[in-house]
Formats: C-alpha cells, sequence, structure tokens
C-alpha cells in the first residue's frame, strides 16, 4: 500500500492550451478547454492540457467544477486554472480531479503520475481499478489480495488488483 501524498498540483494563471486538429481524440470531445462541460476530460501534461475523450487512455483529468469564485470548491481538484486577456476580463476557474476509473487500468510504477494503460499492455506494475472511495483515507476498505493508494489530504482511496500475477 502506498499514499498518494501529492496528486499533479498546479495553480495557474494561464494555461497554454494546445489545439485538437489531427488529434485523433474521439469527435465527442470539445475542441478547446472553454466548450467543456462539468464531466468532461482532458489529456494534462507539463502545465498544458487538450480536451480529451473521457473512455480514452489520454484522458486524465475530468472537470468537476466551473467556478467565478475564484477558488475551487472541491479540495480534490488538484489542477485548476484561469485565463485573462489585457483588458483585465477572467475566465471562469477550471476545477479537474484526477480521472480514477473503477474498471480502467493504470500503471502504478510512478508516485503521483499514474497513467491509464491499456490492461494487456506489458508490465507487472498494471492495476485495475476495482473501487474509489471518497471521504475515506484507509486501506482497511480494500479487499486483502489488492493494491491499494490513500490520500489523507483528500480523503481518497483508491483499490486496485494487478492484472498479471
Amino acid at each position: 500500500m502506498r499514499s498518494i501524498a501529492a496528486l499533479t498540483t498546479a495553480a495557474l494563471g494561464a494555461l497554454s492550451i494546445a489545439g485538437l486538429v489531427g488529434s485523433g481524440i474521439a469527435a465527442a470531445a470539445p475542441d478547446s478547454i472553454e466548450a467543456l462541460e462539468v464531466g468532461d476530460c482532458i489529456n494534462y501534461t507539463d502545465r498544458a492540457g487538450t480536451p480529451a475523450d473521457c473512455d480514452s487512455l489520454a484522458a486524465n483529468y475530468r472537470l468537476v467544477e466551473k467556478t467565478r469564485a475564484g477558488a475551487c470548491s472541491d479540495p480534490a481538484a488538484t489542477v485548476q486554472f484561469s485565463s485573462g486577456d489585457a483588458n483585465g476580463n477572467v475566465s471562469p476557474t477550471y476545477c479537474f480531479v484526477f480521472d480514477w476509473r473503477v474498471g480502467t487500468c493504470y500503471d502504478f510504477t510512478r508516485d503521483g503520475g499514474f497513467p491509464k494503460r491499456d490492461c494487456a499492455a506489458p508490465g507487472n506494475h498494471i492495476g485495475r481499478v476495482t473501487s474509489v472511495h471518497e471521504g475515506v483515507a484507509d486501506y482497511g476498505v480494500c479487499q486483502p489480495q489488492e493494491g491499494g493508494l490513500t490520500n489523507d489530504k483528500l480523503g481518497l482511496t483508491v483499490c486496485y488488483a494487478a492484472v498479471r500475477g
């Protein structure tokens, strides 16, 4: 069992947004961050994000809130950003949580990264998420044969089963 003390945390004043032209992302994904609705996903890497189909392996963060209050109300929103223009107009703050999905496989070799993987991908550290428990950071909620990750700050436990023994 491991603790995920810090998933990716980034409070960004302005975020570089790349386009989706020719990306191969399913048509269901919006074509800009500003077009996202709560529940939509992005691929977020190296301080940049692009919309992504939530069912794709590229999708790693899910939008949980768009607010004009300036700060996200969800403590699990570890990626957040807003942007402004030269006239001082500021967009809403977009609040994203890591996209843990039951039934999806992740690579559990890196602390904090946990990229989605095809469950048939080679490697001994590929695990299929069996349950996600919000509001509790306790390995005891996982079955004895499962691995688990906890985050005390977020009150989160992710249980997973190895796809290869």
